[in-house]
């Protein structure tokens, strides 16, 4: 079975709020439970107009670009901010 592994640089983050440097990713997969993306960035001071909780339900998906072919890694819509 071949593994995927992919550097910080090839990873890509779509989402609807500004976000800067991706500080860590995690995806959990569980038997009878949602997968679950854990994603901590840096967001600029000052970008977001909304509060957090009016960010929850928005989509996010996750992709890696290597190469020159793209991954989706994740699809679903953020839960906490």
């Amino acid at each position: 079975m071949k593994e995927n592994f992919y550097r910080v640089n090839e990873i890509q983050i779509h989402v609807n709020i500004p976000i800067g440097q991706i500080i860590s990713l995690s995806i959990r997969e569980r038997v009878n439970a949602h997968t679950v993306a854990e994603i901590v960035a840096e967001i600029e001071a000052g970008s977001l107009n909304v509060a957090a909780s009016q960010l929850n339900s928005q989509p996010i998906a996750v992709t890696a670009m290597k190469d020159g072919d793209k991954k989706a890694l994740f699809f679903g819509v953020i839960g906490q901010v």
